[in-house]
């Protein structure tokens, strides 16, 4: 029985899809582990209003570092 295969298909290799997604994670979760553990650890204080101010600045730096990838990759 032959086996049906969507790369003929759709014109679409999984397997280099998924190694270009893997690279991509791997960097992001580089250039993020600091701050996200950062974060973290500010949300294991007591005081509400110091976990709030944390899920802020979490909120806050990710949307930068995105917004700021997103602008270099338009650039290239």
């Amino acid at each position: 029985m032959k086996r049906f295969e969507f790369s003929r298909i759709l014109n679409f290799n999984i397997e280099e899809s998924l190694t270009k997604m893997d690279i991509y994670i791997g960097k992001e979760l580089k250039e993020k582990t600091g701050q996200i553990l950062f974060f973290t650890l500010i949300l294991f204080i007591p005081s509400f209003t110091i976990r709030v101010i944390g899920i802020i600045l979490l909120c806050s730096a990710m949307l930068v570092n995105d917004i700021l990838t997103l602008s270099v990759k338009r650039c290239f």
